[in-house]
């Protein structure tokens, strides 16, 4: 068995260090479309600072990972580069996320702008009031018109259902 090669020296006994752990996954979340998490990283448009490709280069910005913390981007919607990443406690992770229910007011899905909230559901899910370019305003749960469920205010519908 020939010995792997290691030029980093963060795997002396055959396994590698938490740094280079906290590392590998972090680049592989932005740059691995078969990584689980990619959809939330690098699905998103989360890049991973190209000269950090090279652990050495990462080691020596970042530092040792201090016991108890993980990689964290500072900016949550922001990119994995300098100026933007720290090493965080669970604690502080926990307090640094995306806001949970973006604000859809302004977005266009296909032939319905989202006008505003409309209300929340007893369960917590929003509804949004949506004007169609047809002039007709209607109100719908967010992932009706997110998931490409949803076209429009149902005048489609209804143009297909008049031509035949």
């Amino acid at each position: 068995m020939t010995p792997r090669k290691v030029k980093h020296g963060h795997a002396p006994d055959g396994h590698s260090s938490p740094t280079y752990r906290s590392w590998d996954s972090a680049r592989q979340r932005c740059t691995n479309p078969n990584n689980p998490e990619y959809h939330r990283y690098g699905g998103r448009g989360i890049t991973f600072y190209p000269p950090w490709m090279d652990f050495r280069v990462f080691l020596a910005y970042m530092g040792e990972r201090p016991p108890g913390t993980w990689i964290d981007r500072i900016d949550p919607n922001g990119n994995y580069e300098p100026g933007n990443v720290r090493w965080a406690t669970p604690k502080e992770q926990g307090k640094n996320k995306r806001p949970r229910y973006p604000d859809l007011t302004g977005m266009v899905f296909n032939r319905l702008t989202v006008l505003g909230c409309s209300h929340r559901s007893p369960r917590g899910a929003r509804y949004w009031l949506c004007q169609c370019i047809c002039g007709n305003q209607t109100v719908m749960a967010a992932y009706r018109f997110r998931s490409g469920a949803t076209k429009s205010c149902g005048c489609l519908k209804r143009r297909r259902n008049d031509a035949s």
